[in-house]
């Protein structure tokens, strides 16, 4: 899968993008929304993982864009509910197995769709 990441903290952009490359995703990595936006301008992704609280374009603005072109999202938050927009969403704190299992469903999700 191509997989953006949006998250103001460099440390942990680093560490999942090495574990998500390890699994045999492309990834690429931003730290605001308004370079979501521009790689989503430039380019095709299979799914977006997006902190809730992305600097400089907020999270709820950047899901509206993911809905209208048909991306899926997975929202990193500190929230008990789940973001009423997004695909799905990872509580904080969370340990690596439970992003690499969401993402494996969102590749499940996305296979059954083309088939269908």
């Amino acid at each position: 899968m191509n997989v953006l990441i949006a998250d103001p903290d460099r440390d942990f952009l680093m560490s999942y993008k090495t574990l998500l490359e390890l699994l045999e995703n492309t990834v690429q990595t931003v730290f605001d929304g308004t370079q979501v936006i521009s790689k989503l301008a430039a380019e095709k992704f299979d799914a977006v993982i997006l902190n809730e609280n992305i600097p400089r374009i907020k999270c709820r603005d950047i899901l509206k864009v993911l809905k209208d072109d048909k991306i899926p999202s997975l929202v990193i938050t500190s929230k008990k509910e789940k973001l009423e927009m997004a695909d799905d969403c990872i509580r904080l704190p969370f340990l690596p197995h439970e992003l690499t299992d969401k993402l494996e469903h969102i590749s499940q999700q996305r296979t059954v769709n083309k088939i269908g």
